[in-house]
């Protein structure tokens, strides 16, 4: 009977782990346009302050990649980032001042802490024409932000 107690309580553990790793990359819903947007996300560090909530005013930074696939962890690519411009970004979410995937992606992260966010380009710039030549990517680009919250007020 004991033995039976502890095969139940690995195979238990074992079902949480697998459930975190599940939670770790999942899909996130783009609630302006009521459509499911693939983007994976995970946390490369948990922050330990306050906790960025769906109307938070907040500071961050980030980086934007192009990236081969969704299972790529190569980041040479960069298009964009508020570090080379030494611009820290205040935004308050739900004002869509900043892309609303991201912004979603931002909800749950805590000061200090990093999150690696992946989705198609035109999932994220749904209204934006890929004709600009500052870019250079294409409606079909994978492309991964790198985003850190450093103050939510």
């Amino acid at each position: 009977m004991k033995k039976n107690k502890s095969f139940l309580l690995i195979i238990s553990i074992a079902a949480l782990i697998t459930f975190s790793s599940y939670i770790y990359w999942k899909k996130i819903i783009d609630s302006k346009s009521h459509q499911t947007s693939i983007l994976l996300k995970s946390d490369e560090l948990i922050g330990s302050g306050n906790e960025v909530l769906s109307n938070s005013n907040i500071e961050f930074n980030y980086q934007a990649f192009i990236i081969k696939s969704l299972d790529d962890e190569r980041f040479d690519n960069k298009f964009d980032s508020s570090y080379d411009r030494k611009q820290t970004m205040k935004i308050k979410l739900g004002n869509s001042q900043f892309y609303g995937l991201i912004e979603s992606a931002l909800i749950g992260m805590k000061e200090g802490g990093i999150r690696i966010v992946k989705v198609k380009a035109s999932d994220l710039f749904k209204n934006e024409s890929f004709n600009s030549k500052s870019i250079n990517f294409n409606e079909n680009s994978i492309l991964a932000y790198k985003l850190e919250v450093s103050k939510v007020f």
